[in-house]
């Protein structure tokens, strides 16, 4: 996480090293990442940097949770608009992310990131800012979803990781093979509509 120093800084300063970031690690994936370039293309020391961010792991993470955060934190909102429908929900999260993938400057973030960062990132989707299973069993539990009527609270884990695995897929799978928005969800589909079947 950054420092608070960090927080210190203008916003514009704090917007132009987060550009700077994601244009870095858009372009590259985190191996070949430089802090050198980051540092040159946000017009800051390279001290300075040491100052607001441990090292490049931290500033790596603290883009990438930036980027998911936009999307997860939207999870209530898209709950709601599902009436506790969790998979719905998911699906839509989903849709949020193939049209995020659109623009070719997320593409490519999203691309190395899996590539790189596999597992931690799959962590991320899978709770992120706080948002655990329990939460949103919780949250599902409040809107009285009648597809949670169906299981039990282990089972609604076990179901839920299956489709946050569908997620990862899809994801991975849209990137991998260049498929185009229509085709990514489309994909997406045919795996929740075979998990389905097998559960309900």
């Amino acid at each position: 996480m950054p420092q608070p120093t960090f927080f210190n800084l203008t916003k514009l300063k704090r917007t132009k090293i987060f550009d700077a970031g994601f244009l870095e690690f858009s372009s590259y994936n985190y191996y070949n990442a430089s802090i050198n370039r980051i540092v040159a293309d946000a017009n800051i020391p390279k001290g300075s940097f040491y100052q607001y961010f441990f090292d490049k792991d931290d500033f790596y993470w603290y883009i990438i949770n930036r980027v998911l955060d936009e999307q997860i934190s939207k999870y209530n909102k898209l709950l709601d608009g599902a009436n506790g429908n969790f998979i719905k929900a998911e699906e839509h999260l989903f849709f949020h992310f193939a049209v995020l993938i659109e623009n070719y400057k997320y593409r490519n973030l999203i691309r190395n990131v899996f590539d790189s960062s596999y597992f931690d990132v799959t962590n991320s989707l899978i709770s992120s800012g706080g948002v655990d299973y329990n939460m949103i069993y919780g949250l599902i539990s409040q809107k009285r979803a009648k597809i949670v009527k169906k299981m039990t609270k282990e089972e609604f884990i076990i179901v839920f990781g299956m489709m946050r695995n569908i997620l990862n897929n899809s994801i991975i799978t849209l990137i991998s093979k260049d498929l185009s928005t229509k085709e990514g969800i489309a994909f997406y589909q045919t795996q929740v509509n075979f998990l389905l079947k097998g559960i309900l």
